[in-house]
């Protein structure tokens, strides 16, 4: 059964939904307490839909296999933790393509891991700075990353633990994202300008010299902005909180 996952950042508990209505439509929330301190994010494998990452502020990384069927998904087990308390975790993420690996961010540290043998497959070059998001290409050859810095970096995990790209992505160290939008080096970044105003920049990696568009949105401090995008339908769009979805169909 799939899981609709909610994240409060006030605590360790996560609130597990079915996608599926069951009882005459309604929906049963189960929580599940994973951490010691807030959950700072999370990600589905997708190879199982019922293996679930998390990272926390405790500075750990769980791994998670939920329940299937009609059991209760709050009794689901830590399949594994990992983690060697490098600071708060910032992002994980699921390879794209090779099951059981995973990335994470932790301060300046990003690391490959092999989810099995619990071990880092590689550790990358310390960013100088805080790592805001991770961004996997559709193909998993490459992994990129946003910065408090305020650069995007694009690495080859595989090669080496220096980035082969970088570039300054936004003019402000504010929270930025990025998310990759095509296997042919499309890349969809999220921050802010000199003026505090959030904008969206599209980004072709193979000319990383600048971006190809750039469109300004608001100027909230406050609410979030989340670059999303389906690769199969060739849509994209920013999840915008108690606001409109701006989407682009992509060329």
């Amino acid at each position: 059964m799939s899981h609709l996952t909610r994240c409060p950042f006030s605590s360790g508990v996560l609130g597990l939904v079915p996608l599926e209505a069951q009882n005459g439509g309604k929906r049963a929330v189960s929580q599940l307490c994973c951490h010691s301190d807030a959950v700072t994010d999370l990600d589905f494998s997708p190879f199982d839909e019922q293996i679930l990452a998390t990272g926390s502020a405790d500075e750990v990384i769980k791994v998670w296999r939920l329940q299937d069927g009609d059991g209760d998904p709050s009794s689901s087990s830590c399949h594994v933790a990992l983690g060697a308390k490098e600071g708060p975790v910032g992002a994980v993420l699921f390879h794209p393509t090779a099951d059981g690996t995973l990335s994470s961010a932790a301060r300046k540290t990003v690391k490959v891991w092999n989810v099995e043998r619990q071990q880092a497959l590689t550790e990358l070059e310390p960013h100088e700075d805080q790592v805001q998001s991770l961004g996997w290409r559709p193909d998993g050859s490459l992994l990129g990353t946003s910065c408090k810095d305020k650069k995007l970096r694009i690495f080859d995990p595989r090669t080496k633990p220096t980035p082969c790209q970088s570039v300054l992505g936004h003019d402000n160290a504010k929270d930025s994202r990025l998310v990759w939008v095509n296997a042919e080096g499309g890349l969809l970044s999220v921050g802010f300008n000199q003026v505090r105003e959030r904008e969206v920049r599209l980004w072709d990696t193979r000319k990383f010299g600048s971006s190809l568009a750039s469109v300004t949105l608001d100027a909230s401090p406050r609410a979030r902005r989340v670059p999303l995008c389906d690769g199969k339908l060739q849509i994209s769009g920013i999840h915008m909180k108690w606001q409109k979805l701006f989407v682009k169909i992509l060329s």
